[in-house]
């Protein structure tokens, strides 16, 4: 499965066909991972640089689209499938006799076994949190990174210093 830090913008221009018209216009075309093919509107040749930023965003969110189409549809057939199945039977022991101050004794085992499958499922749980908001780090570091590059790349074209002071006197 593809997630959004599994999404390199190198690659993803390393793919990307580029035609041309015969007046100069652009425009870019892409086979996605999932297989569907995406292509941009035609674009005047001089908007090329600030185009191609769009075109990897465009790029980004339709794989993360088409992620997010393939998980549910995955979510859904589990699910489909646990309701499908049929329930498993339980089978509950005798209770066990009353004290003298009238409450009831479960049995040691019965209950150590009974606390090591719910704790089994709770830590199946936060495993699949942990996953999750790993992915969602990797994808947050991804887009940061890229960013930094994109501003990197700005600085290095407008002759810019990468100073913040003239920032701040704007």
């Amino acid at each position: 499965m593809i997630e959004g830090s599994d999404i390199n913008d190198g690659e993803s221009l390393a793919k990307t066909r580029m035609e041309t018209a015969p007046n100069g216009a652009i425009k870019f075309h892409v086979t996605l991972p999932s297989g569907r093919s995406i292509s941009s509107e035609w674009i005047a040749a001089e908007k090329r640089k600030e185009a191609l930023m769009l075109w990897v965003d465009k790029v980004r969110e339709q794989i993360a689209e088409d992620v997010s189409a393939i998980t549910a549809e995955k979510r859904a057939k589990a699910r489909a499938a646990l309701q499908a199945a049929p329930a498993p039977v339980v089978e509950h022991p005798a209770p066990a006799p009353a004290t003298s101050r009238g409450t009831m004794i479960e049995d040691p085992c019965t209950h150590a076994k009974n606390q090591v499958a719910l704790l089994e499922a709770e830590v199946s749980h936060w495993n699949c949190e942990l996953v999750i908001a790993t992915k969602h780090l990797g994808t947050a570091k991804a887009k940061l990174a890229k960013w930094k590059q994109i501003v990197a790349s700005f600085e290095d074209t407008t002759g810019e210093a990468n100073d913040d002071s003239a920032h701040e006197q704007r």
